[in-house]
């Protein structure tokens, strides 16, 4: 869909924006696909995963919407990353190397701490 058909399809409604809720998830725990509706069950974390523990999820939304608008949203949401490719690439780049930097330091931390212990 060219832009030019998103903007005269987002002219085809008025929308009110009154305190709509926001709700933060971490993930997805379980999605039951079906005609006519497809349910989402949206979960926090509670706690990861460890070599003795299972992760903790909290479910904290279960999303019930018809799922021809699952998949209208899904193809909206995939035409958006192909028009912003660029863009988004650009940006998880940017977290990438923000977030080696942030590893290396506590690396370099960490060695140095250890160098210290081993001298004493």
């Amino acid at each position: 869909m060219s832009q030019k058909e998103q903007q005269k399809k987002e002219k085809e409604f008025d929308f009110i924006s009154e305190e709509v809720e926001e709700i933060y998830v971490d993930g997805v725990s379980n999605i039951i696909l079906g005609i006519p509706v497809t349910k989402v069950l949206f979960h926090l974390l509670d706690q990861a995963a460890t070599e003795n523990k299972l992760e903790v999820r909290r479910g904290i939304l279960n999303l019930t919407i018809p799922t021809i608008t699952l998949i209208e949203f899904c193809a909206n949401f995939l035409n958006g990353l192909v028009l912003n490719k660029d863009g988004v690439s650009s940006t998880l780049q940017q977290h990438n190397k923000k977030f080696m930097e942030i590893v290396d330091a506590l690396e370099k931390s960490q060695k140095l701490a250890q160098q210290d212990q081993e001298q004493k």
